[in-house]
């Protein structure tokens, strides 16, 4: 389950030669991030903290496109709100990236919300993060 296509996130996935590390893994992610990622420019950041630092967007936005793209071929698509396999639902976090996705993983016993980077410091890279989710988690 990928929460968000940030390098620190999916980075992991292929190695400095492009081949997938896990070659037999299915990846999941939400397909508004997928999306995004495959077609961001600078201008989609315009609005958020990042437009002030173009040079680090010229240097991040390649290496997530050659990764998402690597990938592609074993990746499903979750919808925000739909079950997958009977364990794990999604929520739109919007926060953090615009098709960021907290994990609830359901269990007999309980439930564990993944939250990734759901809180991060400084600027938000949205420009108008959903302040009800970081509400509805305490913050």
């Amino acid at each position: 389950m990928i929460s968000h296509a940030h390098p620190d996130h999916i980075g992991g996935l292929v190695d400095k030669n492009g081949a997938l590390v896990y070659p037999n893994a299915r990846h999941h992610i939400a397909h508004e991030e997928f999306d995004f990622w495959m077609r961001a420019e600078l201008a989609d950041f315009k609005k958020s903290g990042l437009s002030e630092m173009p040079e680090f967007l010229e240097m991040l936005l390649p290496p997530i496109k050659h990764i998402l793209d690597r990938i592609e071929t074993k990746t499903s698509y979750f919808s925000h709100g739909t079950p997958l396999y009977g364990r794990f639902s999604f929520q739109r976090a919007q926060v953090h990236t615009l098709g960021m996705t907290l994990t609830t993983i359901h269990s007999g016993s309980g439930n564990l919300v993944f939250m990734a980077d759901l809180v991060t410091l400084g600027r938000f890279a949205v420009s108008t993060p959903r302040v009800e989710v970081l509400r509805r988690y305490g913050y």
